[in-house]
């Protein structure tokens, strides 16, 4: 969701109330409206704060954060934003359908001479 993507938030996040917190173990009513997986990468911020946190992975309602946030976020609503792969076949094409703004460099062959030799 930058300048370069193009790509705009609209109908890739939502908002509810956070159920219960586990450490960065956040139960978010609603996180399960989209498939295990689809918030991954993306990012969670409590309403009408700048406070930002990773979400490293999300199944059903549950999302797991970088880190916690600082105050108790029980019974508040934060806002979910979506992740992505910045993979051109994979989040760019299949999520957000916007392979002709991709920025990054598609085909890069996964062997790297480096390590392994010619």
């Amino acid at each position: 969701f930058d300048t370069g993507c193009k790509q705009t938030t609209a109908g890739f996040y939502i908002q509810g109330p956070v159920a219960s917190i586990s450490d960065a173990t956040y139960t978010v009513t609603g996180a399960n409206a989209q498939p295990d997986g689809f918030w991954t990468g993306g990012w969670c911020t409590p309403v009408g704060t700048n406070d930002y946190r990773m979400v490293l992975s999300h199944v059903g309602n549950v999302i797991t954060l970088l880190l916690p946030f600082a105050d108790d976020l029980t019974g508040l609503d934060v806002e979910i934003y979506a992740g992505c792969d910045h993979v051109l076949t994979g989040a760019c094409a299949n999520k957000f359908d916007n392979v002709l703004e991709f920025g990054g460099f598609a085909f890069v062959p996964n062997k790297n001479p480096f390590a392994t030799g010619l």
